[in-house]
């Protein structure tokens, strides 16, 4: 259909003069060149959704239009056009979006895997610290092992092991209900684990033996006096930890924490070798690409700087906040 075609049917349906206005706006893009020739299609795709949904008021009545449903949606491919090409030139048009995508999807990766390393360590500290032998032996056997045992290694085994002892446990489950010819049998599908997910998992359980140790040194350092005070209180166990220890922790788990965190962030290139497209993976394949792999790596250098040094500074605004009156309160006793 022609562009004067749409304008024309558009303006038959939505009516009054400002919408007139607001159709000219539209329309108006398409002089916009450096934007992309795609944004046109999306315009027109828009305008025509939405004119099949156009609601009419009642006579006398001032009639209520929307915009396009989609605008946010065309907004954001204004934005990635306009992002294209001010970036065109660096890194042979590599680095929106190929690589910056890559590394959205690293920092998801981390935080993810900082959530479950934090849930492990606060479980395995506070099973070191039980006055149960099993708790306390199996906390320091997870500790002990999972240090020990260098990351790309976990990496190779939480991927490629741990897929083939899930799929083996299913066969033999179900061939065990067969057997035994139980009424339900639901049968077994041969589960993959995604490379995410072994990557999440993976660094999550890594630093979750980290962190256990980092925790279980922070609630060592709060004064029995505060502890033995609750429950003075009547407190009992768990209202101590919760109310007393956790809060007192934090402040001496906050340096410990934070270097956790900057080990972890860079530890997430390793997933790149399993096959998942983070970064480093996406830098790699410019770099062969373009046979320029040093520009690429260097620049995934300096992106990993950037995130852990905007880590650090926010990092030290949390131990300053809760450092607040520390000092003068030791410096009165």
């Amino acid at each position: 259909m022609r562009p004067d075609l749409h304008r024309t049917v558009a303006l038959r349906i939505l009516g009054s003069r400002a919408h007139h206005r607001k159709v000219d706006s539209l329309f108006d893009l398409r002089n916009r060149r450096s934007i992309g020739a795609n944004i046109d299609t999306k315009i027109d795709k828009g305008l025509f959704r939405h004119s099949k949904r156009a609601r009419f008021e009642p006579a006398g009545r001032a009639k209520s239009i929307d915009l396009p449903e989609n605008r946010h949606r065309i907004m954001l491919e204004i934005v990635h056009e306009a992002l294209k090409s001010a970036t065109g030139g660096i890194l042979h048009g590599y680095l929106y979006p190929y690589i910056l995508e890559g590394m959205l999807l690293t920092l998801v990766l981390a935080a993810l895997s900082l959530a479950l390393a934090v849930a492990l360590g606060l479980i395995a500290a506070t099973a070191r610290l039980s006055s149960l032998a099993p708790a306390r032996t199996a906390a320091w056997l997870y500790t002990t092992i999972i240090r020990g045992i260098p990351d790309i290694v976990l990496m190779f085994i939480f991927f490629f092991g741990g897929q083939l002892l899930l799929n083996e446990i299913g066969f033999r489950l179900d061939a065990l209900a067969s057997a035994w010819r139980l009424p339900f049998n639901p049968g077994w599908d041969y589960i993959e684990i995604s490379e995410f997910t072994a990557g999440v998992l993976t660094i999550g359980i890594i630093f979750g033996a980290y962190m256990a140790e980092t925790f279980r040194g922070a609630i060592l350092s709060v004064p029995v006096g505060e502890i033995e005070a609750g429950h003075a209180f009547g407190m009992s166990r768990g209202q101590v930890f919760q109310r007393i220890t956790l809060p007192a922790c934090v402040r001496h788990a906050l340096p410990g924490f934070g270097n956790n965190w900057m080990v972890l962030v860079k530890t997430t290139a390793l997933v790149s070798v399993i096959g998942l497209e983070d970064m480093v993976f996406r830098a790699t394949q410019a770099g062969g690409t373009t046979r320029e792999p040093f520009l690429f790596y260097l620049a995934v250098a300096l992106l990993y700087l950037i995130i852990t040094l905007l880590s650090e500074s926010g990092l030290r605004r949390l131990e300053i906040r809760f450092n607040v009156g520390v000092r003068s309160a030791q410096e009165t006793l």
